[in-house]
């Protein structure tokens, strides 16, 4: 069975995606072959919803880890529980519960920066791999084990 949205999450994460977001993932949308969009501005939720399941199949990078919680309100050393981790040669995230039958959520890793446009996809997976090693070393990710590299 593929992983699905639960309905709530779904809603939840677009609309954080076109506000706090706003541009990140429109910008992938538009610079990539799958699928192609046929208007400008606001990216809808069927869009969102058909780019998040681009790296559950096409994903360069696939591991399970957990990663320290970074949001305000957040409590020191904080862990989000286990989950899989699926990333496209674009930096899109799509991150699933551990059986992969539920998406938690989607992004366009941008490594705590403003957005910009993407790179050549080698150099976005390279600089994705330098960013998986800090994490380990400084204990950001923990439980780390990779799944699949392509």
């Amino acid at each position: 069975m593929a992983a699905e949205w639960k309905d709530d999450d779904l809603n939840r994460h677009h609309r954080k995606r076109t506000t706090e977001d706003a541009g990140c993932l429109e910008d992938i949308l538009e610079n990539c072959d799958h699928p192609p969009r046929i208007h400008s501005g606001v990216m809808w939720q069927g869009e969102y919803y058909s780019r998040s399941l681009v790296p559950l199949t096409r994903y360069r990078r696939k591991y399970r880890a957990r990663k320290i919680k970074l949001e305000k309100g957040a409590l020191p050393g904080e862990k989000y529980p286990p989950a899989i981790y699926h990333v496209d040669d674009k930096l899109v995230v799509t991150i699933t519960d551990t059986d992969e039958d539920a998406i938690i959520t989607c992004y366009h890793e941008h490594f705590g920066h403003p957005h910009t446009r993407p790179t050549r996809p080698g150099e976005c997976l390279l600089r994705y791999d330098e960013y998986l090693e800090k994490g380990k070393d400084s204990n950001m990710i923990s439980e780390f084990k990779e799944l699949h590299r392509r």
